[in-house]
């Protein structure tokens, strides 16, 4: 799984962004985004050929600065080298098999299910029937539970913690042979012809069929984690096309998969995590969608996850990568390099595979955002980059706009731009709402929520608003592992100088009086 808290969060919380109080200049395009109310939702909407047009333009612009600014970059040494790292893992899983051509399909036994959809799109689906049998749940446990007894804890998962178990699947297997017939059954009889099924535009035609690039059981130990929100997963994306969860037990209070999408639910389904009904049923969703595990709330919760790519097996065979896979490496360059050029570059080649993305469309606007503090890099073809930045994260909230990370990378590129203070403030408090309505639900927010709290209180300092920059700081959780000491230690400087401030203003208030 490559899904991250994004590190351009924490970018943003090591900046000090400063915001002086001048005359600002009023971007009507925003108020659309932001809509009348801060906080208010913006529901998904499917593009229109109107709104491809102008992505296809600002992507030119794009173009224009990366290539005027930097190196000749070579795409297809990157492409090589993505579609290398996709054989190496789709290999590393090849004892699993892949799926067959859906013309030579015929005894497979259909599987009964439900879609979940919030405003009329379908953002997931559950079975109704059972995809393990209560024996083959028992031993896949067992096999687990032993492998950890030995001591044993492989994992290549991104979210390792101190209260999760994790052991990859292909592991368990070699450990236990005893499994592989029951998960090669369980693949090629079940989970491979249900997501030809259900996702026939990731598998177009008998050429491409479905294959795992990774799979693995992992237990969720609330009594072992060290915060109520331990035993869960952060909100982040899969690496792959789709994402089948199946749950091994019912022991277990909490818990589910929460998706970003529910956010735009008016009703329960935005606070009510997503869970099998039964043991041995699934969750099924596409892996570029963003969720979080919900954390359970007492009990332990064993799950099997497993992770689907696709694989050629046609004539004319391949190693490329799928495009939307494709895009989920490119973007995860983030973890291999710094340099805000080769990143905006492989995120702009992430928007070739899939521009509908609203991460790598994200990641290009910060890079972009960050290039634009540079000396050679203010002005470019009479518009600045600052405002090409704040462009690009516009067009990654008309794709997502339940991902509150980026009103806070919105906000800082609207103070870059020197916008009206009302629409930076209206950018931090949605951000803000949003945050809090996944903690609500389980979601372990507290990185992301400190990076815009961070901001939204210098900015409010620098407003002269000390009260309220004191009480958006204090959102902050300074006793968390996940915020840096020097983070914290800023953070309780600017409190204690905020209170020092609000105290002076009332003492000059009372003087006046």
């Amino acid at each position: 799984m490559v899904g991250s808290i994004s590190p351009l969060a924490v970018l943003c919380v090591a900046s000090l962004h400063q915001t002086t109080v001048e005359s600002f200049s009023i971007l009507p395009r925003f108020q659309s985004i932001l809509g009348q109310q801060a906080g208010a939702l913006v529901p998904s909407q499917g593009s229109s050929s109107s709104e491809t047009s102008q992505a296809g333009d600002l992507l030119r612009r794009v173009d224009d600065v990366l290539e005027s600014k930097g190196p000749p970059f070579d795409r297809n040494e990157t492409i090589r080298l993505i579609d290398l790292e996709h054989v190496r893992d789709t290999e590393m899983c090849a004892s699993l098999g892949h799926g067959k051509a859906m013309s030579q399909q015929s005894g497979e036994k259909a599987v009964s299910v439900k879609n979940i959809t919030i405003l009329g799109e379908r953002i997931g689906v559950l079975t109704n029937d059972d995809l393990l049998n209560a024996s083959s749940v028992e031993l896949i446990r067992n096999c687990a539970t032993n492998f950890w007894q030995l001591q044993k804890c492989t994992s290549r998962f991104t979210y390792q913690r101190a209260s999760n178990k994790e052991a990859h699947l292909v592991d368990l297997c070699k450990e236990s042979p005893e499994l592989l017939p029951v998960i090669t059954e369980l693949l090629s009889e079940r989970i491979y012809p249900l997501a030809q099924t259900l996702f026939p535009d990731c598998y177009p035609n008998d050429s491409i069929v479905p294959c795992v690039y990774d799979s693995l059981l992992i237990r969720y130990n609330s009594t072992e984690a060290d915060n109520p929100l331990g035993a869960g997963q952060p909100l982040h994306r899969d690496q792959g096309l789709i994402s089948v969860n199946i749950k091994l037990n019912s022991e277990f209070q909490g818990g589910g998969t929460f998706m970003d999408a529910q956010l735009a639910s008016r009703g329960k389904m935005a606070k009510q995590p997503i869970k099998p009904e039964g043991v041995g049923r699934a969750f099924l969703h596409k892996s570029s969608q963003r969720h979080a595990g919900a954390a359970i709330e007492s009990g332990v919760r064993d799950i099997l996850v497993i992770f689907l790519t696709a694989t050629n097996i046609g004539i004319k065979a391949d190693s490329a990568s799928p495009p939307v896979e494709r895009a989920t490496r490119l973007k995860g360059m983030h973890s291999l390099e710094t340099d805000h050029w080769l990143l905006a570059n492989y995120n702009r080649m992430a928007l070739d595979c899939v521009q509908t993305d609203s991460e790598a469309w994200h990641y290009l606007g910060m890079s972009l955002y960050f290039l634009s503090a540079t000396e050679d890099c203010d002005v470019i073809h009479g518009s600045s980059l600052a405002h090409l930045a704040v462009d690009v994260l516009n067009v990654a909230i008309q794709c997502n706009p339940n991902d509150a990370r980026l009103y806070n990378s919105l906000a800082l590129g609207l103070g870059r731009t020197k916008a009206d203070p009302s629409l930076i403030q209206a950018a931090f408090q949605k951000g803000l709402k949003l945050h809090k309505l996944s903690e609500e639900v389980g979601c372990d927010v507290k990185r992301d929520l400190a990076a815009l709290a961070y901001n939204y209180g210098l900015f409010m300092m620098g407003q002269g608003r000390f009260e309220e920059a004191f009480e958006i700081l204090q959102l902050i959780d300074t006793e968390s592992e996940k915020i840096s000491e020097r983070i914290v230690n800023d953070v309780l400087a600017l409190l204690e100088y905020c209170e020092h401030q609000a105290f002076l203003s009332e003492k000059t208030d009372q003087m006046a009086v």
